[in-house]
C-alpha cells in the first residue's frame, strides 16, 4: 500500500516562500525613512538646477525667466518654501545625464528642458509632461535635404541621442557644421538663415524648441519652413530615414534624485492643483503659443 504525502511536504514550497517575504518585509521596515521634503521645508528652500539657458524653458531674462522656471517656482510657492536656482554650464554637454556633474549638494530637482529618455530615467526618476521634444529640421520649402548638401546642426542640450543622430547624417551623406547658441538667438538665426538664403548651406537640424526660437528670432524674410526629422511625409521622400531612433521624440520631464519619495508626491499633488487652477496652460500658452510646432 502506498504511502500517502506527508502534508509538511505539501506546504513547503507555500511556507518557504512566505518566509521569505516576512524577511524581505522586516528588512525594508529598518530602511531610514524618506526625508526628501521635510529637509526642504527645514531648509526653507527648493534647489532646482537649469541649464545657462534654453528658451522657453530658461530664458535668461528676469521678468520672463523660462516655462520650467516659473513652473517650478508655482511648485515652490505650494510647498511654501523659496526657489534657489542653480545654472549648470555642464547640463546638456553630453547626451548622458551622468556626465552633468550634478549632485544633491547642488540641486533637489532638475528642469530646463530635460527629455524623459532611458538614460535619464536610469540616472534620475522623472515626472513626465505632455511636451514633446525631438530632432526638427528647418529647410528651403521643407525640402528634405539631398546627399552631399551642407546643414548647420546645433546638438542641443535635453540629452537626446547626438551618436544617433550623427549617425543618421553620415547614412544620409549629409556634410554637417555644428554651430552652438552661445552668441544669441537672434545673431546665430541671422547667420543660418542667411547661409541657407545664399545656397551656401540647405538646412539646420536642431531641437525643436531651439529650431523654433531660432525661426522666431530670424532677422530676414526667407522661405524656410519648419519640419519634425523623420515625419511620416519624411519617411515617404527617402526609405533610409524611416525607423531610424534619431527620429523619436520624447516628453519634457522635471526630474528628481532616485529615492526622494516624499518630494516627488508632493511636486506631483502640486503640479495636479496648478493644473486644475489653469496655470500650467496660462504658462505653455505664454511661452509656447499653446503648440511646440513652429509658426512657419
Amino acid at each position: 500500500m502506498a504511502k500517502k504525502p506527508s502534508r509538511w511536504k505539501h506546504w513547503r514550497s507555500t511556507v518557504i516562500n512566505l518566509g521569505i517575504i516576512f524577511v524581505l518585509l522586516l528588512a525594508v521596515s529598518f530602511l531610514p525613512a524618506d526625508t526628501s521634503l521635510s529637509q526642504i521645508k527645514d531648509r526653507g528652500a527648493l534647489k532646482l538646477c537649469v541649464p545657462a539657458s534654453y528658451p522657453p524653458f530658461v530664458t535668461g531674462d528676469p521678468e520672463h525667466p523660462g516655462y520650467d522656471i516659473e513652473l517650478v517656482q508655482a511648485i515652490a510657492d505650494k510647498l511654501g518654501v523659496r526657489l534657489a536656482i542653480n545654472k549648470m554650464e555642464s547640463i546638456g554637454r553630453d547626451f548622458n545625464p551622468r556626465n552633468w556633474m550634478l549632485s544633491r549638494g547642488q540641486c533637489d530637482m532638475l528642469a530646463g528642458g530635460v527629455a524623459d529618455t532611458v538614460r535619464m530615467r536610469n540616472f534620475m526618476q522623472t515626472i513626465p509632461t505632455d511636451i514633446q521634444l525631438g530632432w526638427m529640421l528647418l529647410s528651403p520649402d521643407g525640402h528634405i535635404p539631398v546627399k552631399g548638401d551642407q546643414i548647420f546642426v546645433i546638438p542641443g542640450n535635453t540629452g537626446l541621442n547626438r551618436l544617433e543622430l550623427s549617425g543618421w547624417l553620415r547614412n544620409q551623406g549629409l556634410n554637417a557644421r555644428s554651430i552652438s547658441m552661445r552668441a544669441g538667438e537672434k545673431q546665430v538665426a541671422q547667420q543660418v538663415f542667411t547661409a541657407i538664403a545664399n545656397g551656401d548651406m540647405q538646412g539646420l537640424v536642431a531641437e525643436n524648441f531651439t529650431a523654433c526660437s531660432l525661426l522666431k528670432a530670424k532677422g530676414t524674410e526667407t522661405n524656410v519652413k519648419a519640419s519634425w526629422v523623420f515625419s511620416t511625409e519624411t519617411e515617404k521622400t527617402d526609405g533610409q530615414m524611416k525607423g531610424s531612433s534619431a527620429g523619436e521624440t520624447y516628453s519634457m520631464a522635471l526630474s528628481l534624485w532616485k529615492g526622494d519619495v516624499t518630494l516627488k508626491r508632493a511636486v506631483e499633488k502640486a503640479l495636479q492643483q496648478l493644473d486644475k487652477d489653469g496655470k500650467i496652460a496660462e504658462l505653455r500658452e505664454f511661452y509656447m503659443g499653446g503648440s511646440i510646432i513652429c509658426d512657419n
